[in-house]
């Protein structure tokens, strides 16, 4: 695949560091949103039983409050009578607020142990646990094991809930629940580390004396058996109000809470419990600001998630709507072949054919190109443009030593500037354009040429096909030129349209046709790189065999009849002018030829909103001014019209006016 690498600038165009930035902050974003929904840092290993050797008896012995803080280990138990209710995986939009509704109906407190994953998502569902008397504690922010987590996994666990907290309910907690956990006795080798490192954070872990396990769902009646104390003493239940539906829960807290109540037993909260009042302490203003700006991102994250999601769900029905009026479309082409191979075959026009081959360190493969070009049936001349090559590809191209091939040296500037050179040395009015790596059958251009014998055809484009499919890598190219040159040129054969770029000509009055007779062969990459190498800086599009009739120029109302002699054009000319328009605006730089990309010249090569209608009206090496015909069929710039218009170029310091006989006006006079 030929490429042209650009000229060198200095500085970085400002639109690719606003695309750059763009992009890395839609990156940023989905990994937000990502942590925030558990899809990269979700971790559901559980650690299996180890030895306890090295936990102190103290914990195994005492109670499910475990304190480590200041390097000294204390446990409490909670006293007869006393009932601590807690509740983790929350907070859920759902579950939550009817579980709070019980709590408020029967006047007792619960402890949440709330994931931050989850708290940032609803941070409102925080605020109301707070205002109904309830206490908040971490369960980590992403829900793993800590057996498994390193240091400064579970600082990064701690601190971000943390900050989820302060943002949502404008407090922060000393309290923390390990995931996975169960009772004290069941601490091991591997759950111990972690629990020192929650202590040196100055959190106090909290663990449960009686699990209902009503994450299982077994059942109302079930949970309310699991949860009720026996012999009167004090239990810390574990509950859930996340993690599913937990219908059965709140079912079973509307049982339980009034039972327990009837036997003696009081409700309370941990912090109430070990007589500390700093369990929920108000968050200081840049911790709050802090746990704001966590909540804001994520939130924001969500929203641009969901509209791209949305976004590619409605590009993703039109792609599968393109490809299925394609393909129908296509059938009706393949149909309307069959019909015209019936046909008894037109005589090319014998006129000569002029081939621009733009190669770009083309060494390799330049020679056999060349050599197929000549073979044709038909009569050609075959401009080779050497646009900057370090390879010797012009030496390869002169060494064929074939009469009728031309070789043109030029300094580096880009592939559309190599074309427009080729085309400017043209002898002929029929052009084509073909890749340096690209061969021809022999029948090639008189199939290409044929079509013209048809007044009404514009424009002509061939098939290309991958000369080796046996690798991966050149089947896939198969299958991308199967569609853009094989199903796409179809169906712009039978809406007599071609793609609306800068670098399609359609003359006005004609119409472009797709033949697939006409076939081209292009070697497949070897590996999966090397197409980007063979690119170069500036990459390049495939130039397939397209033959374009003079004039030379192009212009973007390729489509659908060109522009009428009244000067309008047809609707779909129109909207195919709009997306050059909006293409050249998004992407100019002056390598198209779409803008005026010579120094001396500060003008836009047509006024205001013509300013990108022309295409390579300016030459870095025009210095002097001179007059040229004005193509045939060119539409003015003022005017726009073609018929009866016979104006002239005027060419000075490297920017072109024109002047028309129907308007009586210079194009940059609008």
């Amino acid at each position: 695949m030929t490429g042209h690498p650009t000229s060198r600038r200095s500085l970085v165009q400002p639109r690719w560091t606003l695309i750059t930035t763009g992009l890395l902050g839609l990156l940023s974003l989905l990994l937000v949103n990502g942590l925030a929904h558990g899809t990269f840092s979700a971790d559901a290993r559980v650690a299996p039983p180890a030895s306890v050797s090295h936990v102190p008896d103290v914990v195994h012995n005492g109670g499910p409050i475990v304190d480590t803080t200041g390097g000294e280990v204390r446990t409490h138990h909670i006293p007869r009578k006393t009932m601590i209710l807690t509740f983790d995986d929350g907070p859920d939009p759902e579950w939550t607020p009817r579980i709070l509704e019980v709590l408020h109906d029967h006047h007792v407190p619960g402890t949440f142990f709330v994931v931050g994953s989850l708290a940032s998502r609803y941070p409102g569902v925080l605020a109301d646990i707070r205002e109904s008397g309830s206490e908040l504690g971490v369960h980590t922010f992403s829900h793993p094991d800590l057996a498994y987590a390193a240091r400064w996994r579970i600082q990064l666990e701690l601190a971000e809930t943390q900050l989820a907290i302060a943002g949502g309910a404008g407090v922060t907690t000393s309290l923390m629940r390990p995931p996975y956990s169960s009772e004290a006795n069941a601490i091991d080798n591997r759950g111990w580390p972690s629990i020192r490192e929650i202590g040196r954070q100055g959190y106090t872990t909290v663990l449960s004396t009686l699990d209902t396990q009503d994450w299982r769902r077994p059942g109302v009646r079930e949970i309310v058996r699991s949860g009720t104390p026996r012999n009167g003493n004090g239990e810390s239940i574990l509950l859930h109000d996340g993690g599913g539906n937990r219908a059965q829960t709140v079912a079973a807290l509307e049982i339980l809470i009034p039972r327990l109540l009837r036997q003696g037993y009081r409700f309370t909260t941990l912090g109430e419990l070990m007589h500390d009042q700093t369990a929920n302490p108000a968050a200081g203003a840049l911790e709050r600001l802090r746990g704001e700006a966590l909540l804001t991102v994520v939130q924001v994250a969500k929203v641009m998630t969901k509209a791209l999601a949305g976004f590619l769900l409605v590009a993703g029905v039109l792609v599968v709507a393109r490809l299925l009026a394609m393909l129908v479309l296509a059938r009706r082409h393949a149909a309307s072949a069959r019909r015209r191979a019936l046909r008894p075959p037109t005589e090319a026009p014998r006129r000569t054919v002029s081939v621009v081959v733009p190669a770009y360190n083309e060494r390799e493969c330049i020679a056999a190109t060349v050599r197929s070009i000549v073979a044709s049936e038909h009569p050609v001349e075959v401009i080779v443009v050497d646009d900057g090559s370090t390879d010797g590809t012009a030496e390869v191209a002169e060494r064929l030593g074939l009469g009728n091939v031309r070789v043109i040296r030029r300094a580096n500037g880009g592939k559309p500037s190599a074309l427009n050179a080729g085309i400017a040395a043209a002898s002929s009015d029929l052009i084509v354009m073909v890749d340096g790596d690209t061969t021809f059958a022999p029948q090639t251009v008189s199939n290409l040429v044929r079509p013209f014998a048809d007044p009404r055809i514009g424009a002509v484009a061939g098939n290309v096909k991958v000369g080796d499919r046996r690798n991966m890598v050149g089947l896939w190219q198969h299958i991308e030129y199967v569609i853009g040159f094989n199903i796409d040129r179809r169906v712009y054969d039978v809406l007599h349209a071609c793609p609306p770029s800068p670098a399609r000509w359609v003359p006005s009055g004609g119409r472009p046709c797709c033949r697939s007779v006409v076939s081209a062969t292009t070697p497949s990459p070897r590996t999966p790189t090397s197409p980007w190498r063979s690119a170069g800086p500036a990459g390049g599009s495939r130039t397939s065999p397209v033959l374009w009739p003079a004039p030379r120029r192009r212009a973007p109302w390729a489509s659908c009849g060109g522009s009428a002699t009244d000067g309008a054009t047809a609707p779909c000319s129109r909207c195919g002018s709009t997306g050059v328009l909006c293409w050249s605006a998004a992407l100019r730089d002056g390598s198209d030829g779409s803008v005026c990309s010579t120094s001396r010249c500060s003008r836009s090569c047509c006024p205001r909103s013509h300013r990108w209608w022309t295409s390579s009206c300016c030459t870095a090496s025009s210095s002097s001014t001179r007059h040229a015909p004005w193509p045939r069929g060119w539409p003015c710039c003022s005017c726009r019209r073609s018929a009866g218009c016979t104006p002239s170029i005027s060419t000075t310091n490297g920017c072109a006016t024109c002047w028309c006989c129907r308007c009586s006006r210079w194009c940059t006079d609008s």
